[in-house]
């Protein structure tokens, strides 16, 4: 193999494997934001269903009327909505979690195939003397 041609063989599979990290490391930071903003989502539809139940029992005692049953149905509906909600977090972050580690499998393979790749140049050169 001539010595340019090695090189370029060689050159090329590094700049393959920078690329290849960049892709992982810019879909890691995408996965790593989406898990962020559904954690926040979360946490937002806590704080809305918190105030809303407080709004309606400020409302409740305001009128001096004993609705505890009214506000107990009231609150199991916002209970069910925020269980429901929780329920579609946690399968969201589930498969965020799965694509993540899917990411991580696809560029650790593709990280090992280009470094024999690099390692097989070195030896080829090894062999012919250079």
């Amino acid at each position: 193999m001539a010595e340019y041609e090695w090189i370029k063989k060689i050159r090329d599979n590094e700049t393959l494997l920078e690329e290849s990290y960049l892709t992982f490391q810019s879909e890691r930071v995408r996965i790593e934001n989406q898990i962020c903003q559904l954690s926040t989502k979360k946490n937002q539809l806590l704080q809305l269903l918190d105030s809303r139940q407080d709004i309606v029992r400020r409302y409740l005692y305001s009128h001096d009327r004993d609705m505890t049953e009214e506000f107990q149905k009231l609150k199991d509906m916002f209970q069910q909505y925020f269980n429901y909600s929780d329920e579609v977090y946690y399968i969201e972050r589930k498969r965020l979690d799965y694509e993540y580690e899917k990411l991580e499998e696809d560029y650790q393979r593709t990280k090992y195939k280009i470094e024999e790749k690099i390692a097989e140049a070195y030896r080829e050169k090894k062999k012919s003397g250079g």
